[in-house]
């Protein structure tokens, strides 16, 4: 092939390849200027058509990319006073039972959660960076309002390599919602967390579901219920066997010594058993 075509060639492939990645650069920037300027005008965040969080002064949003933004990730809120940032997501796994939050015991999730931490393969924990990660104590125990349906928590890390860079803590709020539940992720240093989780409650207070969205919205009849309990959202155990079987197989022999016990009364005093009957 001709050189000086070659050459047009290759520039003509280089100059698309630019064009492209204008192209793209220009449409994140449209995109955020979009979302800056709704920002700005209402101090309002859509998530999803599920939620809104009505942003207070001095806090200020940097929206995810459109690719992200149609998935979980929402967006990244930060103030000009904290150490950290604070990720936004909404999860759309169904409604979540809270039921069993009455009855929760902080020395039990602490001990579900260290194990399950621990229990990752290595190649799983590799892919997480929890390679050398170990869950060491609560920062804030886990509390849930069954009248506002937030829940908060946090659990400091350690790093086993005491060469590798100390973790970064995440403080983590929630509100459920008919369909799943908003998480506010804060991300900061153990040095900052008391004074940022400060901005967390305030961005959770801040944060409602949409009329027909909200907790007391679930249909029973018609919505899709999670597969998992809302201590999931703590300790990461998502499949949780229910208190029916837990006591089966616990029981089991009872219960089976009783269904036995059952037919042989239920035969003794059928019709083809009674005097007479042979």
């Amino acid at each position: 092939m001709n050189l000086k075509i070659l050459a047009a060639l290759l520039l003509a492939v280089t100059l698309s390849a630019q064009d492209s990645q204008r192209d793209e650069r220009a449409a994140k920037a449209r995109f955020y200027m979009d979302w800056s300027l709704k920002v700005a005008k209402n101090r309002e965040i859509e998530l999803n058509n599920q939620a809104v969080v009505a942003l207070p002064e001095g806090f200020y949003f940097l929206p995810a990319s459109t690719a992200n933004y149609i998935d979980n990730y929402c967006g990244m809120v930060s103030h000009k006073n904290m150490g950290g940032h604070i990720v936004i997501s909404f999860h759309k796994t169904g409604y979540i039972k809270d039921s069993g939050a009455k009855d929760w015991d902080a020395d039990e999730i602490f001990l579900s959660l260290k194990n399950s931490t621990e229990s990752y393969t290595e190649q799983e924990r590799a892919s997480v960076t929890f390679k050398d990660i170990e869950v060491v104590g609560w920062v804030e125990k886990p509390i849930y309002d069954s009248q506002t349906h937030r829940l908060i928590w946090s659990a400091s890390l350690r790093n086993k390599n005491p060469n590798a860079t100390p973790p970064r803590l995440r403080y983590s709020a929630y509100l459920l919602g008919r369909e799943g539940y908003v998480m506010l992720d804060l991300v900061t240093d153990m040095d900052d967390v008391e004074a940022d989780k400060a901005f967390v409650k305030e961005l959770i207070e801040n944060t409602r579901f949409n009329e027909g969205k909200r907790y007391e919205d679930f249909d029973p009849l018609t919505d899709d219920v999670a597969e998992f309990d809302l201590m999931a959202l703590i300790d990461g155990v998502y499949d949780r066997k229910s208190e029916i079987e837990l006591f089966v197989e616990k029981h089991w022999v009872l219960l089976l010594v009783g269904f036995i016990a059952v037919i042989v009364i239920l035969r003794k005093f059928s019709p083809s058993n009674k005097s007479g009957v042979r």
